[in-house]
């Protein structure tokens, strides 16, 4: 289950159910109930006097978090997930994470093929752009594939509704939603300035023009 804002108590109690019956428990976000970390390390210290199901599991995952209790990290296995470095190697991560249902899903293939690819080139950079920091935007920016999985979906359903492509509608919710752009301070502009620079003048407008007669690319596998 992913944690929030009141769910406290049916964490607790499916952690409760799966000592008992050798359940495997996957709580998500942990870093979005920092307030009940405590308590949840209070509940995986007393696992020994309960005599836990030998088939129980409790798998967490968090973001990076000054407030997770260390004696967590200490009592269980740790695995961590980065972007891989390098922009081929993000292009074909980012490829590999589209399903076949998703990648077929949208009627307009010929433009939609093209325009995933300038999509993903795009995020790709902007991961590899992240070690830079600061240097360039005025805040650093936490790109991730939620942004991306947006921004597909967006890429979609937009190419779907409209016979003419909405290139300014898709550049303004790409960049003022999915990208980040939202909410930042006045003068943070950056980023959205190179959406739409990318969007228009590189191979997002551009490659649903050129070589409309090519056959349909094959889904990723």
């Amino acid at each position: 289950m992913a944690l929030g804002q009141g769910q406290a108590p049916t964490a607790t109690r499916l952690i409760e159910d799966g000592l008992r019956e050798g359940n495997w428990v996957f709580l998500a976000n942990c870093h979005l109930m920092t307030s009940w970390l405590p308590t949840l390390d209070k509940i995986i210290e007393a696992f020994e006097t309960k005599a836990p199901h030998e088939n129980f599991r409790l798998w967490l995952s968090s973001n990076p978090s000054p407030a997770f209790p260390i004696a967590i990290l200490q009592r269980g296995l740790k695995m961590t997930t980065e972007p891989p470095k390098g922009l081929r190697a993000n292009l074909l991560r980012l490829y590999n994470s589209v399903s076949e249902a998703s990648y077929t899903q949208c009627r307009a293939q010929v433009k939609y093929q093209k325009l995933l690819f300038a999509l993903t080139y795009f995020h790709s950079v902007l991961l590899e752009r992240r070690k830079f920091r600061t240097l360039g935007f005025n805040i650093p920016y936490d790109f991730n594939d939620t942004d991306f999985s947006v921004s597909d979906d967006l890429l979609k359903s937009y190419l779907d509704s409209y016979e003419q492509t909405p290139w300014d509608a898709l550049k303004y919710l790409i960049a003022g939603g999915s990208a980040g752009v939202a909410g930042r301070p006045q003068g943070s502009g950056q980023l959205g300035a190179a959406v739409h620079g990318y969007c228009h003048g590189h191979s997002c407008v551009r490659a649903t023009a050129v070589w409309p007669q090519l056959p349909p690319v094959p889904a990723p596998h």
